[in-house]
């Protein structure tokens, strides 16, 4: 996932942006940190590392010319756009909820923790979760697909946090983004996007690290993403998970480049 802003560059991301007439600043990369067995914190792995990439970028997008666009990476970079825009509302567009914590994921990714630690939950880790924030009712989950005795959606429930699950998506993606709009711009004067690539069908979209059960598909994607980024309160969007070695030859990442500059267009 570490290469995959180098390969979405190579395959024509900023090329696809000027060719709908959106004019785009390429701020280049933070330094490079691939992800490794960190045995003196086995349940957040690397968290000193991941903290001070969420706090160079957070530094970034506060800066940034216009809206901020962030590459991942993992999940994590969510960190950085959120704490870079202020407290923002928050739309989580993934296959899973990232509602596990260093207590209930004992193999200690902490891309798999994004929300637990945006929302402060029990057994997070304490300086991560102090670094940004945001409150349940700001966020949004967008296009999960799990069964409904998964514990994270359980936790989401106890949330009360607000969902639109996969299913939802696919008898309407342009109601259902609606939904998901009118529920941030309610609740913050501003609304950030996170996008991670496992929540799209992975048979026919295959760019994702993890791929889940069930999916979005690439236009459900766009439609989604043109209702969001229409907003006024719309402040920027982070796409991540993405893992260039799945992708083939042909097409390879165009069709996921045109699906994004498309719903940002």
């Amino acid at each position: 996932m570490d290469r995959a802003p180098g390969a979405l560059r190579a395959g024509g991301l900023l090329a696809a942006f000027d060719d709908r007439g959106i004019s785009v600043h390429d701020l280049g990369d933070l330094p490079d940190f691939r992800w490794r067995p960190d045995p003196s914190r086995p349940n957040a792995q690397n968290a000193g590392a991941v903290l001070r990439m969420a706090s160079d970028l957070a530094g970034v997008v506060a800066t940034a010319p216009g809206m901020p666009l962030v590459l991942g990476g993992d999940s994590t970079a969510t960190w950085g756009l959120v704490a870079g825009t202020g407290s923002p509302a928050l739309v989580y567009i993934d296959g899973t909820p990232g509602l596990h914590t260093p207590e209930t994921r004992p193999v200690g990714n902490l891309s798999s923790m994004v929300l637990a630690h945006l929302l402060g939950l029990p057994g997070c880790d304490l300086t991560l979760a102090a670094f940004a924030s945001v409150p349940p009712r700001r966020v949004v989950l967008y296009g999960e697909d799990l069964p409904v005795d998964d514990p994270q959606l359980r936790v989401a429930d106890r949330l009360r946090l607000s969902r639109i699950s996969a299913n939802e998506v696919h008898a309407g993606p342009a109601k259902s983004a609606a939904r998901a709009r009118f529920a941030v711009e309610d609740a913050a004067e501003h609304f950030v996007v996170h996008v991670a690539a496992d929540v799209l069908a992975f048979a026919r979209a295959p760019y994702a690290d993890e791929p889940q059960p069930g999916g979005l598909s690439l236009q459900e994607l766009t439609g989604t993403l043109a209702v969001l980024t229409a907003s006024p309160q719309f402040t920027g969007l982070a796409l991540t998970n993405v893992n260039p070695d799945h992708v083939p030859d042909e097409p390879g990442l165009a069709p996921l480049i045109e699906a994004l500059t498309a719903g940002l267009a």
